[in-house]
């Protein structure tokens, strides 16, 4: 019985994948409006696991409608509209020294410590907020021009994620940390980075379009990992195994984009 429902969860994986490879490549292939539309909808569903699984408030109710309205509005605007100007670095410089904040919490602040917990619970209206940077830099590159970038950051946190869990489910041998991810291991963290690495630079160096230099692209794979344990380490402090249920096989949308929004912040400040 167990064997069965592995191998169903794994078809169910990889009918998901397929799924959200079409949805995405249909986006990039109709251009930046899609792109935008795309992009507004998983930020919409975001928000949703942030105010329901994560703090656990009751869906529909007049300050989700508002925190969902200004948001998705302020994305809009800001992200999705307009020339790379003041309000975008302005988003941009906030991204980044958020990514420094969380940078932090990973490392310094300890497990069994639940502060986050609690304020996330307490006040899930303002802590909603913290992701809009990010996702505004996500909005600059579906304009127009910048799809190619876009795709970039996108392959490269993919590739990050196959290889590290090829490699890590072939020669895994060291727990990477266990505390927060069990089955991450060091060789799973090399072989993603390697293997992100070879191919972009690669790319870069067929289409000559080098945007991002060797060590660059190696700082991007390390960040899309961290993103990854960054999630994790709060899923485990508000004790979830996802984010939601919503991608059959995958969790939920915050399972499938920690890392992009994490590294797309890095990405942007290095090459705009």
């Amino acid at each position: 019985m167990d064997s069965f429902r592995q191998k169903l969860a794994g078809k169910e994986r990889i009918v998901s994948a397929v799924v959200m490879l079409l949805v995405l490549g249909l986006a990039f292939w109709q251009g930046p409006v899609a792109l935008g539309a795309f992009l507004l909808v998983i930020y919409a569903l975001f928000l949703d696991e942030l105010w329901t699984s994560f703090g656990q408030q009751r869906r529909w109710s007049r300050d989700y409608f508002i925190m969902l309205f200004c948001q998705l509005f302020l994305l809009f605007y800001c992200g999705l509209y307009g020339e790379f100007t003041f309000i975008h670095k302005f988003f941009l410089l906030l991204a980044l020294g958020l990514n420094g904040i969380w940078i932090v919490y990973l490392f310094f602040f300890p497990l069994e410590r639940l502060k986050l917990v609690q304020v996330w619970k307490a006040h899930p209206f303002l802590l909603s907020w913290i992701y809009l940077p990010p996702f505004i830099c996500w909005g600059t590159l579906c304009q127009q021009g910048k799809a190619l970038a876009l795709a970039e950051v996108l392959l490269l946190v993919v590739l990050v994620d196959t290889g590290a869990w090829f490699v890590g489910k072939r020669w895994g041998k060291r727990h990477l940390w266990p505390a927060i991810s069990p089955h991450k291991t060091w060789e799973g963290l090399f072989g993603g980075v390697a293997l992100s690495v070879l191919v972009l630079f690669i790319y870069g160096l067929m289409a000559k379009t080098v945007r991002v230099p060797g060590l660059g692209l190696i700082f991007l794979a390390l960040a899309a990992q961290g993103g990854d344990l960054i999630e994790s380490k709060i899923k485990r402090q508000f004790q979830l195994k996802d984010s939601s249920a919503l991608i059959p096989g995958h969790g939920g949308v915050y399972d499938r984009i920690d890392g992009i929004i994490f590294v797309i912040p890095f990405f942007v400040g290095l090459v705009f």
